[in-house]
């Protein structure tokens, strides 16, 4: 069974350095007045970051509701 798992974070590694390396392009972003140009790679962990910090916090407070 432990192999197993080695082999699975083995080939997710590998389809993430994949992923990566096609998505090094730099892209624009603009928020209101502000703008950027950044990397599409920097954008993407950017935005899954605050997608898990917001499920995260959803968990927590649905949790904390449950307890009460």
């Amino acid at each position: 069974m432990a192999r197993a798992r080695w082999w699975a974070a083995g080939v997710l590694g590998i389809l993430l350095l994949v992923v990566l390396f096609q998505n090094l392009g730099s892209i624009p972003i603009s928020v209101f007045f502000w703008s950027w140009e950044l990397p599409l790679l920097v954008v993407m962990l950017a935005s899954a970051a605050a997608g898990a910090l917001l499920g995260a916090l959803v968990v927590l407070a649905l949790a904390s509701h449950r307890k009460q």
